[in-house]
C-alpha cells in the first residue's frame, strides 16, 4: 500500500457504520504533539490526525489528538505514560497507536522514518527481553496498518 492510500482508507472509515471518529486536529496541535514526544510523525499518520484526530475502528481505539478525545486515547498522554510509568518502558523511538487489551501496544517506529513513512510494530509489555526487545513488524506504513484494522479489527 502506498502512502497516498491513506486517503482511500480514511474515506472508508468516514463512511463505515463501525467507526466513530473525532473532528480532526490542527496543524499546531500535531506539531505540539511531535515536540512533546520528541518524534516526527509519518505523513499518513499526520493526515489521519488532521482529518479525524482519533477514531474507534471496529471497536479498536486508534490513538490521536483533538476535541472530544477520551484521555486514554490521547497519543501524547498514553505514549508518555508507557515511557515513564510502565515496565518495560516504551522506548523513545516508539509512539503508541493502540492497546491490544493485554497491555501490548501497536506503535509507530519513528526511528525508521524514511520518505515520510515508518513501520508499525507490536511492543509487548511482558517480553522476556524487556526494553531490549525487537518488536514484531506488523506493517510497513500506518496506512497499511489502519487498512488492516478496518478490514479485520485487532490482531490483523
Amino acid at each position: 500500500m502506498s502512502a497516498h492510500d491513506i486517503d482511500a482508507v480514511m474515506t472508508k472509515i468516514g463512511k463505515s457504520k463501525q467507526c466513530e471518529c473525532g473532528s480532526g486536529a490542527t496543524a499546531d496541535a500535531i506539531e505540539h504533539a511531535q515536540r512533546a514526544l520528541g518524534n516526527t510523525f509519518p505523513d499518513d499518520y499526520s493526515a489521519f490526525l488532521q482529518r479525524f484526530g482519533w477514531a474507534v475502528v471496529k471497536e479498536c481505539d486508534v490513538f490521536g489528538l483533538g476535541d472530544g478525545i477520551p484521555s486514554y486515547m490521547d497519543v501524547v498522554l498514553t505514549t508518555k505514560s508507557e515511557r515513564t510509568e510502565m515496565e518495560p518502558r516504551l522506548l523513545a523511538r516508539y509512539v503508541a497507536l493502540m492497546n491490544d487489551g493485554a497491555g501490548n501496544h501497536y506503535c509507530l517506529d519513528c526511528d525508521k522514518l524514511s520518505a515520510g513513512q515508518c513501520p508499525v510494530v507490536l511492543w509487548e509489555h511482558d517480553a522476556d527481553d524487556g526494553e531490549r526487545q525487537r518488536p514484531m513488524r506488523i506493517s510497513d506504513t500506518f496506512a497499511e496498518w489502519l487498512a488492516g484494522v478496518l478490514r479485520h479489527g485487532m490482531g490483523h
